[in-house]
């Protein structure tokens, strides 16, 4: 049976969609900024970034430049207006200043020991997320890199980096996250099983990693209340199919499925 959805437009109507359709429309918009009366309520992406994290994510950490080009670009610290294939990849100011410091959460983070620790383990990281293993062998994987990511005292890497960095290592298996994902497949999970959609309801964000209790089952978390809606929706093909990760992002994006005037709890 066809997956259909109910989406939810700018004007607040509501229009039923194919999966094909919706991933075709809103992958559209997540490099053009809109298609008919869909508009991002962010700025448009760009194709060479975009072609750019393809590549790690195809090839692997490579270098520990790859690792500084996936945090800016899940921080948004990527100039997208400025960065073309003749000037490479151009970086907010505040990544500027020295090769081996960025910001992140307006601290400094000392990237050079994270980065190197990636990309000279990478094989036995990668290892560790193959289909074949089980969730707890996932959740080792986000335990060491959260430990190495405070290797410097002040270092500061939230959940939601750290599963971008697992994201990269798995080549997919594991799927991108952040709240407008989650909004975005929380709204088709429920459109696909009859189930109003709580525009209304706070984000409630993954386990910090401060919390050591919560954070040591936040794999299990990740896989419940997000990978599992993400496989009842487009089955296996977010795994290989890139659009699916830009249609969410987009649609999460749309401001159609958050709270007016509300403030969004940062993830």
């Amino acid at each position: 049976m066809e997956k259909v959805f109910e989406i939810r437009l700018n004007d607040g109507s509501f229009e039923k969609m194919s999966r094909e359709s919706f991933i075709k429309m809103y992958s559209t918009i997540y490099f053009k900024g809109e298609c008919g009366n869909v508009k991002l309520g962010t700025r448009k992406n760009s194709c060479y970034v975009d072609d750019e994290i393809k590549k790690i994510l195809k090839n692997g950490i490579m270098e520990p430049d790859d690792v500084k080009k996936i945090l800016a670009w899940k921080a948004g610290k990527i100039k997208l207006l400025e960065s073309n294939k003749e000037t490479g990849i151009s970086y907010a100011s505040d990544w500027k200043c020295a090769a081996n410091e960025i910001k992140l959460y307006n601290k400094e983070f000392d990237i050079e020991g994270f980065a190197k620790y990636l990309v000279d383990n990478r094989k036995d990281l990668e290892g560790g997320l193959k289909s074949d293993k089980c969730l707890d062998s996932a959740q080792g994987v986000m335990n060491k890199l959260k430990e190495v990511s405070e290797y410097k005292p002040g270092n500061m890497m939230g959940t939601v980096y750290l599963i971008t960095i697992i994201y990269i290592l798995s080549h997919g298996e594991f799927p991108i996250y952040d709240r407008y994902a989650k909004r975005a497949i929380d709204a088709l999970y429920c459109s696909l099983h009859n189930e109003s959609f709580d525009r209304t309801a706070p984000y409630r964000s993954l386990a910090s990693k401060n919390d050591k209790k919560k954070f040591s089952a936040v794999i299990e978390e990740y896989n419940r209340c997000y990978i599992e809606k993400l496989k009842a929706c487009f089955s296996e093909e977010y795994k290989t199919n890139r659009d699916i990760d830009r249609a969410l992002w987009a649609y999460g994006h749309t401001k159609t499925l958050w709270p007016e005037k509300k403030k969004i709890n940062r993830c």
